[in-house]
């Protein structure tokens, strides 16, 4: 095997490692499930999903976290890929993750479906925790 060759392979094996780790960093928050909101900062309804989920969150104390993704955010497609999440075409969207990175969950956000929202985290969440 020539130079180059064992060189280029070591440093794809270093990227390989060094992506596992950054994204178990970001994507498994240990024993907390994750409820994952994109949102932007200029729209109304991304305000009130953003303050509507804030409050659901709390609910569960210290057992879910909260990522909140601004999809005007340069980042965010990244992010979004440490997550396995796709960034939606739509904001406020919300994915619900277990502790292991699956989707339980996946909704848009409106005021039709705000009171809803907590009976379908309930559903999803208290069963995991």
């Amino acid at each position: 095997m020539s130079k180059s060759v064992k060189i280029l392979s070591s440093f794809i094996l270093g990227m390989i490692i060094s992506m596992f780790f950054i994204s178990n960093s970001l994507a498994q928050s240990g024993d907390k499930i994750s409820v994952v909101l994109f949102h932007t900062g200029w729209n109304i309804q991304c305000r009130k999903a953003l303050s509507y989920t804030k409050n659901v969150v709390k609910t569960y104390d210290d057992k879910v976290e909260f990522i909140k993704l601004n999809v005007d955010d340069p980042k965010t497609p990244s992010k979004a890929r440490e997550l396995n999440l796709p960034v939606p075409n739509k904001a406020p969207y919300i994915y619900v993750l277990d502790k292991k990175n699956n989707v339980l969950l996946k909704m848009p956000y409106s005021d039709e479906n705000a009171s809803e929202l907590k009976t379908k985290l309930d559903e999803v969440i208290l069963p995991k925790l």
